[in-house]
């Protein structure tokens, strides 16, 4: 994450760093030739989405996994199929929890899945009703991210700078938003068949970064964890944990409308439909 944070904050930067090096594999050897800004910043966009899309689906199965306490979560990761996954995912997204293990309340389960801690109450309840709402936007992104099955099948994914404006019948103001969008092909269903959309997300790279860091720590402390409750490796020292004033609302959307030009703040993407011929 770091090297991307690199790439997107000073593109040009990285490029005269690398340019010109000579770099040797065994009995390979090449010359860095970095000729365009633009495909550096371009491919760090794509690869900061993609990571993203990878931590939050490793949090979420290690999540499960744990959550069952079941002895091995090796195995219950093994076991988690494709469907099971999905309809995991569905039920996390409602905020539903209890359905992980019937041996624990629902605090206790996210306590222990998270800290390995078995005693009860031993994290403040609103500490875990915090962890619960970045657990649950993680599994909601998941459950609507049609973006790595679009680059996984090949159906293009690019990053590029877009908008869309508005200007209302009788005034002068125009109401938009510009900023840095993942454009990909997307199939949907109509009535009678299905047709393509080319869908534009709109992508807060900031904020990407910010999730990555958060569960990223956390699935590291949680194979940390792991290793104390399983195989005594170690003992669990002070990790780093989300407190309750680490919010969703406060980390990523803090920004208070004020006025009718934010109006587009709230739009997280766009679609249009593709049209097509089929010669007779």
């Amino acid at each position: 994450m770091q090297e991307i944070a690199f790439k997107l904050s000073n593109p040009q930067k990285y490029t005269e760093l690398l340019n010109a090096n000579e770099i040797k594999i065994g009995r390979m050897e090449m010359k860095v030739q970095l000729e365009k800004v633009d495909d550096i910043e371009h491919s760090a966009k794509i690869e900061l989405v993609e990571m993203h899309t990878h931590c939050l689906e490793t949090f979420v199965r290690l999540f499960i996994a744990r959550a069952k306490d079941s002895g091995c979560e090796w195995l219950e990761l093994n076991r988690l199929s494709i469907r099971q996954y999905h309809q995991a995912i569905d039920k996390i997204s409602n905020g539903e929890f209890q359905w992980l293990n019937d041996k624990y309340v629902e605090n206790y389960i996210i306590q222990y899945s998270l800290t390995g801690i078995y005693e009860k109450e031993k994290v403040q309840p609103e500490v875990i009703e915090n962890w619960k709402e970045w657990i649950i936007h993680a599994a909601r992104q998941l459950s609507e991210n049609k973006r790595y099955n679009a680059f996984k099948h090949g159906m293009t994914l690019h990053a590029a700078t877009n908008g869309i404006s508005m200007k209302p019948e009788g005034e002068d103001t125009t109401y938009e938003k510009h900023g840095d969008v993942i454009e990909y092909i997307v199939k949907k269903e109509e009535s009678d068949r299905y047709v393509w959309n080319q869908k534009s997300d709109f992508i807060n790279m900031d904020e990407l970064c910010i999730e990555v860091y958060l569960f990223g720590n956390l699935i590291n402390d949680m194979v940390y964890v792991g290793k104390y409750v399983y195989v005594d490796a170690e003992t669990i020292d002070n990790r780093w944990y989300p407190n309750e004033k680490m919010t969703i609302n406060e980390v990523l959307y803090n920004r208070e409308t004020k006025s009718m030009q934010d109006v587009f703040e709230l739009m997280s993407s766009m679609s249009m439909q593709l049209l097509y011929y089929v010669p007779q």
